[in-house]
């Protein structure tokens, strides 16, 4: 059990377990790099200088709530989605930027549905993640991910190098790395 600032009371945790989940997402993403990271945790990277790049300290999303929204739309998984993706990039192509635009289009299409558990916490069910962020942001944030999922394919299919720098740099804020 840990405090709550927003609650003013006790709740329980499971930060070990979430660990864990993190960790099974990322071997199954692939693309394991010289620091044994995948393809998750480097699209969580992005996702998270994303957050801070475009959003203030009341409209962000939490680091723990932007990890399960995402974890919980892995396109490596073998889970079914409704409704299902359209035109899946990955696995078929095995690259980090088909496997965080494909789990960023999931990830839209499941928040818009109403009761589809993407704030809540996986290793403690009964937790929403979300209880601490103003839900008035929630169509701030769908926007601004269709955006980025807009850009992340403008830049998968430019047909030149610097095209494709410009749409990431769109996707991911001006910081992003050339």
């Amino acid at each position: 059990m840990v405090p709550t600032r927003d609650q003013r009371e006790w709740t329980t945790t499971n930060p070990l377990g979430f660990a864990d989940w993190v960790r099974t997402i990322d071997r199954r993403s692939g693309g394991l790099d010289h620091f044994g990271d995948g393809y998750f945790v480097r699209s969580i990277t992005y996702m998270k200088r994303w957050r801070d790049h475009l959003f203030g300290e009341r409209s962000a999303v939490s680091s723990i709530l932007l990890v399960t929204m995402l974890g919980k739309h892995d396109p490596a998984s073998p889970l079914e989605y409704y409704p299902p993706l359209e035109n899946p990039l990955f696995p078929q192509y095995q690259a980090e930027a088909a496997y965080l635009y494909d789990m960023l289009r999931l990830t839209y299409s499941c928040i818009q549905q109403p009761m589809s558990g993407a704030f809540n916490n996986p290793t403690l069910p009964s937790e929403d993640l979300a209880r601490g962020w103003d839900q008035t942001y929630l169509a701030l944030f769908l926007q601004r991910l269709n955006a980025c999922i807009v850009n992340l394919w403008n830049g998968i299919v430019s047909h030149t190098e610097a095209d494709a720098i410009q749409h990431y740099k769109r996707a991911h804020g001006g910081t992003f790395p050339p």
